[in-house]
């Protein structure tokens, strides 16, 4: 939605296939890119996937899953790309800068242990 159009009031008391119903109404005839991250079934697409109409005028669909069977298995698939996991000294230094960016130039606490940073944030 842009700025200029307001969320509808009912938003949150919508069900599944009105929510899919009013975001197809609005995409209707528009061009856009979707990102879904961490699809975990086919059936989840399938739920959703009606929602995006397609027109043929440059619309995209981008989607991260951890199965690359369920990519393969989405119809219209282009690309798969298989992408190798972060060895996990490099993972826990992603998170510690995503996690932690306000906190002390996004240093981890020690010993790779974030409770106690977690219960100061109570």
């Amino acid at each position: 939605m842009t700025a200029k159009e307001p969320v509808p009031d009912n938003l949150q008391s919508m069900t599944d296939f009105q929510l899919i119903d009013a975001l197809r109404n609005y995409l209707w005839r528009r061009r856009y890119a979707i990102v879904l991250d961490d699809v975990r079934s086919v059936n989840a697409w399938e739920t959703i996937k009606y929602a995006f109409p397609d027109f043929n005028c440059g619309i995209r669909t981008f989607f991260t899953a951890r199965l690359s069977n369920l990519a393969e298995s989405i119809e219209n698939t282009s690309h798969v790309y298989e992408l190798q996991a972060l060895p996990e000294n490099e993972a826990w230094t992603l998170f510690c800068m995503k996690a932690f960016k306000g906190e002390h130039k996004a240093v981890c606490p020690p010993g790779r242990d974030v409770s106690e940073y977690l219960r100061r944030l109570r």
